[in-house]
């Protein structure tokens, strides 16, 4: 028995090495990349990737990394012969920052990796206006209208109560809501054509729309019901979130964005007072919130944990000043025997249209904003490549830097509502 354990034991051990060094044999694949050799790309750019790729049974894949963070461009394997990959990577984010990233050309073997990099220069889209879109009512007719950047006027009747407008630069598409009658609507920039439509079923004569604002390129709806919707290229829901006691049924609210808060001010319908409501972009939970009497007008950021609100009380105007971190509201001015209309940030200060004029002040100033204009304004926006401010007024659009006269931009048979900015992006 002893001889026989002898014999055992060597046998043992023999087959434990064989097995471990069997295990231990793992083939990894041999990758090179033969271009691009660095290289500089701007937006538009297909990057061409040309990599050899040996010992492979698995997946062969190209991407792009910003540190170790993966870059969503899309990619696809153009040619393969043996060891030769060819991969077109496709630079189409338009909102891409400028810098240094990587392409990595991956391979594996029954779950071995091999990972090659070669560093390269995305240099981002510049951003530029495109032209100016602005919206006409006309007693119950709408007209869209389009001014592009060689001075050509395209207009386009709307059937409904079309009121609130915005421009998706990240999609070339203008969005156009109604108030009561019609249906959110988007048109291509390029030539007017429907791009979707979105029903909102709800009983006759009850309002359907209380605003629309562009997000990150992401056209945002306020409903009457309460709720932010978020639309994607298709008119596909992107998000749908109840803010949190808004009342139904009830009109003239605003909204306004900054990073990743929307400031909504809505009137309450159990009290019939206005409350501003400062919701979280990522969970549309209500951070802050406080409210004053009287009629609201509009709300517009000012800074991160700052937003300026104008609202009436009889027959004066008071703008004030809301702290979100300490949820205070700050009465920075009155303004009487006057009508406010809207608020437009212009980057060193605020503007306030009436309905007779317009008034620039500091909203971190207590005192009496000063009159800059002896027009009013429906609707004011700030361009800040140029400096400029576009004033929809009555039945035309002007624009000027601040305190500059006016200059002509387009004009149209009913009363200007709204007006934007049309950029690439």
């Amino acid at each position: 028995m002893k001889h026989l354990r002898a014999l055992i034991y060597p046998l043992i051990a023999t087959v434990t090495i064989l097995q471990l060094s069997c295990k231990e044999e793992k083939v990894y694949p041999k990758v090179d990349i033969l271009s691009p050799d660095q290289g500089h790309y701007r937006y538009g750019d297909t990057i061409l990737v040309r990599a050899t790729a040996s010992e492979v049974n698995g997946n062969v894949s190209v991407s792009v990394l910003k540190g170790a963070s993966i870059v969503n461009l899309p990619s696809s394997l153009v040619y393969q012969d043996g060891d030769e990959y060819e991969f077109e990577i496709y630079f189409d984010d338009k909102y891409l920052e400028s810098g240094e990233y990587d392409i990595r050309v991956r391979a594996f073997n029954e779950g071995n990796g091999t990972s090659k990099f070669v560093k390269v220069f995305l240099e981002e889209l510049e951003k530029r206006v495109r032209g100016v879109v602005a919206l006409s009512v006309n007693w119950n007719t709408a007209t869209l209208l389009k001014r592009d950047s060689a001075s050509a006027i395209t207009s386009l009747s709307l059937e409904g109560d079309y009121h609130y407008l915005s421009f998706s630069g990240r999609f070339d598409q203008i969005v156009v809501a109604p108030r009561e009658e019609g249906e959110l609507t988007s048109f291509s920039f390029n030539d007017l054509s429907e791009n979707y439509t979105i029903p909102l079923f709800t009983s006759s004569g009850i309002r359907l729309y209380d605003g629309l604002i562009d997000i990150n390129g992401y056209p945002n709806v306020l409903t009457s019901d309460g709720r932010i919707k978020s639309y994607g290229e298709q008119g596909n829901q992107i998000k749908s979130n109840l803010v949190d006691d808004l009342p139904a049924l009830d009109a003239g609210r605003e909204l306004d964005f900054y990073g990743d808060k929307i400031a909504v001010l809505s009137k309450q319908e159990t009290d019939g007072f206005w409350k501003l409501s400062v919701i979280g972009e990522s969970n549309r939970n209500v951070m802050r919130w406080s409210r004053s009497s009287g009629e609201g007008i509009d709300v517009e950021w000012y800074s991160n944990n700052n937003c300026i609100i104008a609202y009436s009380k009889q027959n004066n105007t008071i703008i004030a000043r809301y702290d979100v971190e300490s949820r205070t509201l700050t009465q920075l001015s009155e303004l009487a025997n006057t009508k406010g209309v809207d608020l437009e940030w212009i980057g060193t200060g605020m503007l306030l249209s009436t309905d007779n004029e317009i008034y620039v002040f500091d909203p971190f100033i207590l005192q009496t904003p000063s009159l800059l204009y002896s027009q009013g304004a429906n609707k004011m926006t700030y361009e800040a490549l140029s400096g400029e401010v576009y004033y929809a007024s009555d039945n035309t659009v002007y624009k000027a830097k601040p305190g500059s006269p006016w200059q002509y931009v387009m004009a149209y048979g009913g009363s200007m509502v709204d007006v934007e900015i049309a950029y690439n992006k």
